[in-house]
């Protein structure tokens, strides 16, 4: 099963288990709006309340809806692997993972074989299409970091 992995508890994802991928959005971080970030980036630690930092530059939006039928989304630094990677998944049941040991969270794009062994690259460079946009049977309109499983692809 394909997984989504987050190193904290977020209360947005409502403590859902599964959850189905809908829609992926090529946006820049300034773009955003200041409640969608303080929503998407708000974590649990213990009794305490943090915020994930989100990257500057290009980002990607993922929409999901959980098991209980609660929507929720996560940001994620964008490349063009990582969008493409996304972009083939839409429709798909993810599982949601709460990755406790940070040695766990090995991405195939920080291990060097996925994009540019982790520096920056422009949208041009990293084959990001803004203009492509996902979305599944009429479901909407086209943070954290990002967690690939190097060995499956997940």
């Amino acid at each position: 099963m394909l997984k989504i992995k987050f190193s904290h508890e977020y209360p947005k994802s409502h403590q859902q288990k599964l959850a189905t991928l809908l829609r992926v959005e090529l946006k820049h971080r300034m773009d955003l709006s200041d409640e969608l970030v303080n929503y998407d980036t708000v974590y649990l630690d213990g009794d305490a309340v943090g915020y994930y930092r989100l990257p500057n530059g290009l980002v990607l939006v993922l929409y999901f809806i959980g098991d209980k039928g609660i929507p929720f989304t996560t940001i994620r630094r964008a490349t063009g692997k990582k969008q493409t990677y996304y972009q083939s998944k839409i429709g798909q049941v993810f599982e949601v993972v709460l990755v406790e040991d940070k040695s766990d969270q090995t991405s195939l794009f920080e291990s060097g074989k996925g994009d540019n062994n982790g520096r920056g690259e422009d949208a041009g460079e990293a084959g990001l299409r803004p203009d492509v946009q996902g979305d599944v049977g009429g479901v909407g309109q086209d943070r954290e970091t990002e967690r690939v499983d190097a060995r499956t692809g997940d």
